[in-house]
C-alpha cells in the first residue's frame, strides 16, 4: 500500500523480547526458589589452616562437623608421687646395715602423632633422718646424700639431685623428638625417708597430625558444597520446568501480533525519551490517589498524547536480526528458543530488531522541536481540536483498525506459512481468502 510521502524513523533496539521474556520468568520463580549457586571452592587440604577453616566450614555450613585443628604444643605430665612417697626401714646385707632405697620405673605416653622436645623434673625438698645427738634435728647430710636422687629419661637423658645445689629442685632438658611410650627409671639414696616428684615432657605436633585434620576437614567442607549444590541443580530443575510450563502456557502471545507491536513501539518511544530522560520523563501518578494532582495528571497526559499521536503506530515496520546482535551471555537461552509460530519464535530470538515508524502527518515539526529542546506539543499545551496537532479520537480508532482511507495497492503476493494445526476435512482443499476490493496497480508512467 502506499500511503503517500512520511517523515520515517529507523531505530536498531536491542533483544527486542528480552522484557517479555524476564517477565515470564519471574512469574514462575515464587519465593520458594532462591536460586543461588554456591561458589566452588577452589580449595585444596594444604590450604586449611587456624585461620581460615571456620570461614570454609560456615561458608558450606559444616560447622558443626569440623573440629580445630590439633594444638601446636601439649604436655604430658607424670606426677607418680604427687602424694608423697616413703622410704623406710633398713636393709641388712652382706654384714651391713643401710637405709631401704626407693626404686622405680614406669613410661610416660606420648600422644599419638607429638613427639618430645623437651621436658623438666620437679620436685620439693626432702626428708631425712636426724642427726644423731641434735635437738632439734638436723639433716643427717652423710657422703651419700651429695646424690639425693637420679633420674633416666628415654634414651639420653640423665639427671642427678644433690642438697646442696637448690636450683636442681627443677631442672629442664631437652629432647630428641621421641614418640609413643618414653621409659623413666628412679632411685633415690640412703637417709631419705619422704619425697615427692613429676615429670613433665613437652610435645610438638607432627605434620602427620596436621595432616590428617586439613583432610578430615576439607572432606567435611566439600562435603557441604556437594550437599548445596545439589539443592541448588534440584531448586535450578524446578524452576526450569515452572519456566518452560510457563512460556508453553505464553504460547497464546503468538495469535496476537500485537505483543509484539506493543513491545517493539515500547522500545522506540523509550529510545526517543532518553534524548532528553530527565526533562521528559515523567513517572506514572497513582490512580488510587484520592485526591488526585489534576496538573501533575495533565502534565502527564500529555507526554503520552504526544508519543501517542505523533506517530503512525499502526504503520509500524519491523524485522529481526538473529541472536548474535544480542548479549553472548544470553547467546545459548537465544538459540535454543522455540516456538510453534514461526513469527513469535523469531521475536523471542532476535538479538536486535529493526523498527521503520512513520509520522504521522502534522507532526513533523513537533518532533523536530522535541528533538532540539525536549519539549513535547512543540512546548505548547495540548493542541485544541482546531489545530493541526489535533488528533481526534475517531482518527485513532480508524488508525487502530488500519481502516483503508486513500491508501493505493501497488501489488499483492501470496504468502505461506507452517502450523501445527491438524485437518479434519474430508479432503484436502483449503480454505481461500479472497479481499475486500480488487487490488489494481496504478499504470507504470
Amino acid at each position: 500500500m502506499n500511503v503517500g510521502k512520511r517523515l520515517l524513523y529507523d531505530v536498531v533496539i536491542p533483544e527486542p523480547a528480552a522484557f517479555l521474556v524476564q517477565s515470564l520468568k519471574n512469574a514462575a520463580q515464587p519465593e520458594n526458589f532462591q536460586l543461588m549457586r554456591p561458589p566452588q571452592p577452589y580449595l585444596q587440604p594444604s590450604d586449611l589452616n587456624a585461620g581460615n577453616y571456620i570461614y570454609w566450614a560456615a561458608l558450606y555450613g559444616v560447622t558443626g562437623s569440623v573440629s580445630p585443628p590439633p594444638e601446636e604444643f601439649v604436655q604430658t605430665v607424670a606426677h607418680p608421687s604427687a602424694g608423697g612417697l616413703e622410704v623406710s626401714g633398713v636393709v641388712d646385707a652382706f654384714g651391713a646395715k643401710t637405709y631401704k632405697n626407693h626404686f622405680d620405673a614406669f613410661n610416660i605416653r606420648m600422644p599419638d602423632n607429638y613427639k618430645a622436645i623437651g621436658g623438666y623434673v620437679q620436685m620439693t625438698n626432702v626428708s631425712t633422718t636426724a642427726k644423731p645427738g641434735t635437738d632439734p634435728p638436723e639433716p643427717n647430710f652423710t657422703d651419700n646424700l651429695q646424690r639425693q636422687f637420679e633420674f633416666y629419661i628415654g634414651e639420653y637423658i640423665f639427671l642427678r639431685f644433690s642438697p646442696t645445689y637448690i636450683a636442681t629442685l627443677n631442672q629442664s632438658f631437652v629432647m630428641n623428638g621421641e614418640t609413643g611410650d618414653i621409659p623413666v627409671t628412679v632411685r633415690s639414696f640412703s637417709e631419705i625417708i619422704q619425697f615427692n616428684y613429676a615429670i613433665g615432657i613437652n610435645c610438638r605436633r607432627m605434620d602427620k597430625a596436621l595432616e590428617q585434620w586439613q583432610l578430615k576437614t576439607h572432606a567435611a567442607i566439600m562435603g557441604g558444597y556437594q550437599r548445596q549444590r545439589a539443592e541448588y541443580l534440584d531448586q535450578l530443575g524446578r524452576y526450569q520446568a515452572a519456566v518452560r510450563q510457563q512460556m508453553a502456557l505464553a504460547g497464546n502471545l503468538a495469535h496476537d501480533s500485537s505483543m509484539e507491536r506493543e513491545e517493539l513501539k515500547k522500545a522506540f518511544i523509550h529510545l526517543l525519551m532518553s534524548e532528553h530522560f530527565p526533562q521528559v520523563y515523567i513517572p506514572t501518578p497513582n490512580p488510587t490517589a484520592l485526591p488526585a494532582d489534576p496538573v501533575y495528571v495533565k502534565k502527564w497526559g500529555a507526554v503520552v498524547a504526544f508519543f501517542e499521536r505523533g506517530f503512525e503506530w499502526e504503520n509500524l515496520m519491523y524485522i529481526y536480526y538473529p541472536y548474535f546482535w544480542g548479549r553472548t551471555s544470553r547467546w545459548g537461552e537465544l538459540i535454543l528458543t522455540q516456538d510453534a509460530d514461526p513469527q513469535f519464535e523469531a521475536f523471542l530470538r532476535a538479538g536486535a530488531a529493526r523498527i521503520v515508524v512513520p509520522a504521522r502527518p502534522g507532526f513533523e515539526a513537533a518532533l523536530a522541536h522535541y528533538h532540539e529542546t525536549g519539549d513535547v506539543w512543540m512546548g505548547e499545551e495540548i493542541p485544541d481540536m482546531f489545530s493541526e496537532q489535533y488528533v481526534s479520537i475517531i482518527a485513532e480508532i480508524k488508525a487502530r483498525n488500519a481502516l483503508p482511507d486513500e491508501e493505493v495497492c501497488l501489488g499483492e503476493w501470496d504468502v505461506r506459512l507452517p502450523t501445527t494445526l491438524v485437518m479434519l476435512k474430508d479432503d484436502a482443499k483449503l480454505p481461500e481468502w479472497k479481499p475486500e476490493k480488487e487490488c489494481i496497480p496504478p499504470p507504470e508512467e
